[in-house]
């Protein structure tokens, strides 16, 4: 009887040559310093894309009319800016001790009192913080123009920030403060 001869064996080789070479292929360790390198450098790029900021996106604040004031309760003691160009018109921005108001796309934006920052006049600061912006008022530093008994007029004007501090919006006009 003649034994059976195995066809296994001729293609063995072959795989098994395969193999070897894929194996020889493989990556070698790295030296550790250049992999810290290599990770640290991967590190400050993913730190980079999640810091950068996005383009500000410009803000547009509407009158706040008579008809808002009253159905608000906007009354008290506080300051108002009235845009350049509209003297007499109506404010952007209403601002007491406590909070700012202004209104956009028809909804109102409340901002609270940076307790903090400078005192302008009747209470009104010149830093509000809201929860996605900021809103400074300055005004010139003279006493002002008196309206009466109980206000005051001076040259003023106001930026709002986005969260990354990038000015979104900025009016100069008159700040009207009074009670």
């Amino acid at each position: 009887m003649q034994a059976r001869r195995s066809n296994s064996a001729p293609m063995a080789a072959p795989v098994l040559g395969a193999i070897l070479l894929l194996t020889g292929c493989a990556e070698q360790p790295k030296d550790p310093a250049v992999q810290a390198r290599e990770d640290a450098k991967a590190v400050a790029m993913v730190e980079a894309a999640q810091s950068a900021k996005p383009p500000p996106t410009p803000m547009a604040p509407q009158p706040i009319t008579a008809a808002d004031i009253k159905a608000n309760r906007f009354y008290g003691a506080g300051c108002s800016l009235v845009p350049a160009g509209q003297p007499g018109g109506n404010p952007i921005v209403i601002a007491n001790d406590r909070r700012a108001v202004l209104k956009v796309g028809g909804k109102f934006v409340t901002f609270a009192a940076d307790s903090g920052s400078a005192l302008l006049a009747m209470g009104t600061r010149s830093r509000y913080i809201g929860k996605a912006q900021s809103l400074d008022l300055n005004r010139s530093p003279s006493d002002g123009t008196r309206l009466g008994q109980e206000a005051s007029r001076w040259s003023a004007g106001m930026v709002v920030r986005d969260p990354w501090g990038q000015m979104i919006y900025s009016s100069g006009g008159e700040l009207i403060c009074g009670s």
